[in-house]
């Protein structure tokens, strides 16, 4: 598959114009989903003059020494979502699970922190939540994040994705109100591959990002709003 999309800030710009409809309303609010998702989402919430949160998650992963297995993810809110059944007599790896979600979690919830000094989380209830992603390539990370969303009582979930493969697009529409995707290819080995560049980012870009967008919002009087 060739690139699609130079970067997820390029990719933003077009999500943006699929999600115009939504532009200038106090009643949405545009949730970037971990460090790859969140410019994508900031460059979507600054041409459609949305407010922006975010929510961080992480896989849940097992491996036999061959194999990994993926059973679920889990967010900086303690939500999990387990895609993958475990047997309940097999303590070990109930065990070993467990205390994975916890480590995940605590460092997820550290991170989230360092970013609320810049992004304050908003509020979900009653409001259109649109979950922007630079992309899915396996569903537990969004599962995990809607799971999150859910427990907020929005009005309406819609998940906004440059791509996705087609299984987990299927998936994903099954769980939220709305789907709006770019490209969905029947296989999607990773979402870096529709990006000349790898599609990674870490955290000093979102900073980066994240200062921009404050910048912009204080120039025009404050497209944030209240935290809560």
């Amino acid at each position: 598959m060739n690139a699609i999309y130079k970067n997820p800030v390029t990719a933003g710009a077009v999500l943006a114009s699929a999600l115009s409809r939504y532009a200038n309303r106090e009643d949405v609010v545009i949730v970037g989903l971990n460090n790859e998702g969140l410019p994508v989402a900031i460059r979507v919430a600054l041409q459609l003059k949305l407010t922006l949160d975010f929510i961080l998650a992480r896989k849940l992963v097992v491996s036999d020494g061959t194999v990994n297995r993926v059973l679920g993810a889990v967010t900086s809110e303690g939500v999990g979502h387990i895609i993958q059944s475990i047997d309940a007599e097999d303590a070990l790896l109930n065990t070993a699970v467990n205390e994975m979600a916890k480590l995940e979690i605590d460092e997820l919830v550290r991170r989230d922190n360092r970013y609320q000094k810049m992004c304050p989380h908003q509020i979900h209830r009653k409001k259109t939540v649109i979950l922007v992603t630079e992309g899915i390539a396996a569903a537990s990370l969004i599962l995990a994040a809607v799971c999150s969303i859910k427990k907020k009582v929005p009005n309406k979930i819609v998940v906004a994705t440059p791509i996705a493969s087609k299984a987990d697009l299927a998936v994903v529409c099954s769980e939220v109100d709305d789907v709006v995707c770019l490209n969905s290819p029947y296989r999607l080995v990773g979402v870096g591959q529709c990006y000349r560049t790898n599609g990674l980012v870490c955290e000093k870009e979102v900073k980066f990002w994240l200062e921009k967008l404050w910048h912009n919002q204080v120039a025009t009087k404050g497209v944030v709003g209240a935290s809560a």
